[in-house]
């Protein structure tokens, strides 16, 4: 019952973490591997200034590291504007377009064995959102396990369930960014689509229902089309883009 002590010689050796992650970075580099850096929904931090300025140093030290983030176009710009971070400033945006509602549709009637009508519905109830499409899939998929046959699937149950979802884990929080003015702006045009029964609404009618110059509304279409609430590729039009978006603000009134 002795006790024993064994003593080497310690190499590698780091003080902070800045220290270790450059040490893992040598390591990795002399095995010819590279580093790859995933955000997702990134914004503006502290945390991220100091990011940059890491990857900056990292760059210079000709480590083989990477980075891909994604987010908000607003979020994205707010970032590459601060020109402090030279190196994210100097990253190259790519902005998606939303999916191919023929391809989920298709993907649709083979996973969830829906007939192509069905399928095609669902596929425009999404809007191309990724998200709405997941969550779509995902929650009629449950469904189908729970019934013999799809058609019996309660269509309004399920829209309930896509909406908490939405709600959940993209739409209260793009909503709690917006500013005063932005929801104004969103209330008049819901109203509008309302009234006229359309989705495609004149920039000029929404102008003159918010009394706003040219100018002024400008900048909050920008901001709105940025946050990927609003569509604008109809020159002169406006649309609202987040699939179920309408109902949502119709829940936050009922609140």
């Amino acid at each position: 019952m002795g006790i024993g002590m064994h003593l080497e010689n310690a190499e590698l050796i780091a003080s902070n973490e800045e220290d270790a992650l450059k040490l893992m970075l040598q390591v990795l580099k002399k095995h010819h591997k590279k580093v790859l850096v995933t955000i997702d929904e990134i914004t503006y931090s502290k945390d991220v200034a100091k990011f940059s300025h890491a990857l900056s140093s990292y760059s210079n030290l000709d480590y083989d590291i990477y980075v891909l983030m994604t987010g908000l176009i607003d979020n994205i710009k707010n970032i590459k504007n601060k020109k402090s971070l030279t190196f994210l400033y100097r990253a190259k945006i790519v902005e998606l377009d939303m999916l191919n509602i023929t391809a989920i549709s298709r993907d649709y009637q083979q996973t969830l064995g829906l007939d192509r009508q069905w399928a095609e519905e669902l596929a425009y109830k999404t809007r191309g959102y990724s998200l709405a499409f997941q969550a779509v899939g995902f929650h009629y998929w449950n469904a189908i396990c729970l019934c013999n046959d799809y058609k019996d699937i309660n269509k309004t149950e399920l829209d309930n369930q896509l909406d908490i979802t939405l709600a959940e884990l993209a739409y209260e929080k793009i909503w709690d960014e917006l500013s005063p003015t932005d929801i104004h702006v969103l209330k008049g045009i819901l109203e509008l689509c309302e009234e006229s029964g359309q989705q495609l609404i004149k920039v000029e009618a929404i102008r003159n229902r918010m009394e706003m110059t040219s100018d002024t509304f400008t900048k909050y279409r920008t901001r709105l089309i940025d946050s990927g609430i609003l569509g604008g590729r109809e020159y002169g039009y406006l649309k609202f883009k987040l699939p179920r978006f309408e109902e949502f603000m119709h829940s936050l009134s009922a609140e």
